[in-house]
């Protein structure tokens, strides 16, 4: 009888996982975040590290030498993306720092608090300067190397090159070396800049003033309304289903953003491709929902999924598949699809879904301001799993077979310490992790019911041995 009922088990094809909802795919749930603190006067790196981590990466420190609050300033990185804290008066521009605010004294030397973690192989610097007609004339610097644990006060000298008056005065402090390499965890706190001699202070100077910036999102979604004056991802009661649709506007971004933008992600936005997302236990067959679309001009919306899982060995995460499609002009509610090719054994363990409301990738670029996308109704399908499709690793030894209480399992080849072992069951759910400590080890399935499972776990050379197994009681 037992042998009858595994010869059932393994001719069985499992099927596809019916559509499911994506985490608030129906945009029903909103809420108002707070996002991060800006200190008054200051323009700040914070938009660009949200976009890229989630997070700002400058910030309040305490207890600070004057007063509540010091700042605090953070090189972040998310893959192949870096990116300094920064503290800027002025607009920045390509090499240079444009305009600043009116000022008209002529300082001898500037003096502040300071304390820095800097990473080997970078630089921190605070520069401010003075011009006179857009020329510098004028320069106070000072740049930080290795490590200084408590606040000191410092004082540097104003350099001048000119004996004109300045009318404007511009800064920009930052915990890397903006024109070389820069160093993920290098940090600088800053407190109390003043200058010399009675001259006009720098504005917010002990940096007690903080404005909380904050947006409504769709709870599980990111836009970047925080670097565009008029929001440009927002709800709209005019839905497929429901009370609410996401709508997404191409609007004009402030400085740092360049661009006029319009995106949105169930994960963040990095300078190439969005990272982060959803877990996902298989690998997704297709993302499916229903959209609106208004161009300006001859604009074509984008839709994406990017693909991800993460490689034990490299230590870093794998994009495993891009996605995208145009999303044409629609008066009403059309359905589209984004049909993911990939299914590897190796499964994917991350799905980023991404929309834009303008074409940014096309070539010759074309961005309609006011272009409005309306998304609503997502819903992911995941691909089929065949038992016939998994072939067992002969490197890879497992008895008995099958297996009633454990399972005895053997490599022929060392295995990556502290990786893995992983099954999952015909949907391709993963039902169990073990972590592997030797070259020999056991598996208790005594809780799993009878049935077929694959398994998967990584060698120390990155090869993934992997196969089928059945329980049976």
């Amino acid at each position: 009888m037992k042998k009858h009922i595994l010869l059932l088990i393994a001719g069985a094809i499992s099927a596809g996982v019916s559509a499911q909802n994506i985490f608030n795919g129906g945009f029903e749930s909103w809420s108002l975040k707070t996002l991060y603190e800006e200190p008054a006067g200051w323009l700040t790196s914070n938009p660009q590290s949200f976009m890229m981590t989630g997070n700002g990466n400058v910030g309040k420190d305490s207890p600070a030498p004057s007063g509540n609050n010091a700042v605090k300033l953070e090189t972040v990185s998310n893959g192949n993306d870096t990116l300094p804290g920064m503290l800027i008066i002025g607009n920045p521009g390509p090499g240079t720092i444009n305009g600043g605010i009116p000022y008209s004294s002529q300082p001898d030397s500037m003096r502040f608090f300071v304390k820095y973690n800097i990473q080997a192989n970078d630089t921190a610097h605070i520069y401010v300067f003075f011009k006179n007609n857009g020329s510098m004339i004028g320069i106070a610097a000072a740049d930080f190397n290795g490590s200084q644990s408590s606040y000191q006060q410092i004082t540097v000298p104003v350099n001048w090159f000119s004996i004109l008056v300045p009318d404007t005065m511009a800064a920009v402090i930052s915990s890397s070396n903006m024109d070389l390499a820069k160093i993920p965890g290098s940090t600088l706190y800053v407190d109390k800049i003043e200058f010399v001699n009675g001259a006009p202070p720098v504005p917010n100077s002990d940096f007690e003033n903080w404005v909380p910036v904050s947006s409504e999102e769709a709870d599980g979604w990111n836009s970047i309304n925080y670097i565009s004056d008029t929001p440009s991802v927002t709800k709209t009661t005019g839905s497929y289903s429901g009370s609410y649709a996401m709508r997404i506007e191409t609007v004009q971004s402030t400085p740092w953003g360049g661009q006029p933008v319009g995106y949105v992600t169930n994960g963040y936005f990095g300078q190439n491709d969005p990272s982060g997302g959803m877990p996902v236990a298989q690998n997704p067959d297709k993302v499916s929902g229903y959209y609106k679309y208004t161009p300006n001009g001859p604009d074509t919306a984008l839709a994406g999924i990017f693909l991800y899982r993460y490689d034990a060995v490299a230590d870093s995460t794998i994009l495993v598949e891009k996605v995208a499609i145009p999303l044409l002009p629609a008066s009403t509610y059309t359905y589209f699809e984004m049909q993911s090719l990939y299914n590897g054994w190796n499964f994917v363990d991350t799905m980023n879904i991404a929309f834009a409301s303008s074409n940014f990738d096309s070539i010759p670029k074309y961005i309609g301001m006011g272009s409005v996308l309306i998304i609503d109704n997502l819903t992911v399908t995941y691909k089929p799993l065949s038992v016939n499709e998994i072939q067992a690793d002969g490197r890879l030894r497992l008895s008995p077979l099958p297996a009633g209480q454990a399972i005895n399992i053997t490599s022929d080849e060392p295995l990556l310490k502290n990786n893995d072992f992983t099954m999952m069951d015909l949907s391709g759910q993963v039902v169990y992790r073990q972590k592997v400590e030797a070259q020999h080890f056991t598996v208790d399935v005594s809780r799993f019911p009878s049935g077929i499972y694959f398994y998967a776990v990584t060698t120390v050379k990155g090869e993934t041995l992997k196969g089928k197994l059945a329980v049976s009681r």
